[in-house]
């Protein structure tokens, strides 16, 4: 990681911080982090992270978060060959943009997830995928569908 910002505390559309689960008892903050990386490949790329800061509703009051707040730490990227939620496996696959192809090692999918952290010893743990032309196709068919369409025709991933 090059040159990173400070996390930063996101509100919703009605300025909301907090927003509430399913279970009324837990919510969560978003929050966002603008960097400057240089990736497995050793392209340099301008990256916008999000993770979610979990927690009673009552206890993420009492942090008194509030919008645009700058938090002092980092979003770590982490990659794996296994779930890190078992439950939740096909939302964490990583995928490749908006090509709908997920990436994988082999035949094993990768599996990604963001979190906040304060340490300065955590680092992102990252994976190379194996399957680049499924991807570099998927890419190149993409791009055609975006430069054969008519402005007022509507294209559906």
């Amino acid at each position: 990681m090059i040159n990173n910002q400070k996390v930063t505390v996101v509100a919703d559309d009605l300025g909301n911080v907090i927003t509430q689960s399913l279970n009324p008892e837990i919510g969560y903050i978003r929050i966002e982090q603008h960097l400057r990386t240089i990736g497995l490949n050793n392209w340099v790329k301008n990256e916008k992270r999000s993770a979610l800061i979990f927690g009673k509703i009552e206890d993420l009051q009492n942090f008194d978060f509030k919008a645009n707040q700058e938090l002092d730490g980092r979003i770590i990227v982490e990659e794996s060959l296994q779930p890190f939620d078992p439950a939740k496996a096909e939302r964490e696959m990583k995928m490749a943009g908006s090509t709908g192809v997920y990436c994988r090692v082999d035949d094993q999918p990768i599996y990604r997830r963001t979190r906040y952290s304060t340490s300065s010893l955590d680092q992102d743990t990252l994976i190379h995928h194996t399957n680049t032309d499924e991807i570099r196709e998927a890419l190149a068919l993409v791009k055609d569908l975006m430069t054969n369409t008519a402005p007022s025709e509507t294209v559906t991933f």
